[in-house]
């Protein structure tokens, strides 16, 4: 028995991305992509990711694999991945509850094929002084330049988590003439 594979994908107006997932031979996985509508349909919400993965570690315990595709990474993109990617851990949470599972740990992969955060991060005005003295206005700076220099860090926060989650970001093919960019990773700890 040879590795699984499952491919994640995003379908956009302008074109596809589409991961293809490879999870190590002989482990347990339960697989959520968004397209099955069948499977764990409280997951299926357009404020979750493309696809997710519970992957039983040696120990009993599971990992879970939350994956988010973009054609383009920008400053909104990052931040709605990052949205998506809170909500899902959030289901997930509570699909392991419900089957009884502990989770271990979260490791989340962005994959994209256009990266514009790298090539222009923007000019944004630093607000100084003291935290506890920030107005609401450099309160939302604050949280865009935290969003916009955490790409493609290989530890990432998201809202309403205290711990730092392992990301990878996977850079997809340029699109095919189909419109369609791919790439692989292989779903593992970091």
């Amino acid at each position: 028995m040879g590795p699984f594979n499952e491919t994640v994908s995003e379908r956009q107006k302008d074109g596809r991305a589409e991961l293809r997932c490879v999870v190590p031979d002989k482990a347990r996985c339960i697989a959520w992509m968004m397209e099955n509508p069948k499977l764990f349909p409280f997951l299926r919400s357009s404020e979750c990711t493309d696809g997710s993965f519970l992957i039983e570690l040696q120990d009993g315990t599971f990992e879970a694999h939350v994956i988010e595709c973009k054609l383009t990474i920008n400053q909104d993109s990052r931040n709605k991945a990052k949205a998506q990617m809170a909500w899902t851990l959030v289901r997930l949470h509570a699909l392991a509850g419900a089957l009884g599972i502990q989770l271990a740990r979260a490791v989340l992969y962005t994959a994209y094929c256009n990266d514009q955060l790298s090539k222009d991060p923007g000019l944004l005005k630093v607000p100084l002084g003291a935290i506890d003295a920030l107005t609401a206005e450099d309160e939302e700076v604050v949280d865009a330049l935290e969003g916009q220099f955490d790409w493609p860090e290989q530890e990432i926060s998201l809202s309403g988590f205290e711990e730092r989650f392992p990301h990878r970001a996977v850079k997809l093919s340029a699109a095919s003439a189909g419109g369609v960019a791919e790439g692989c990773c292989v779903l593992a700890s970091p």
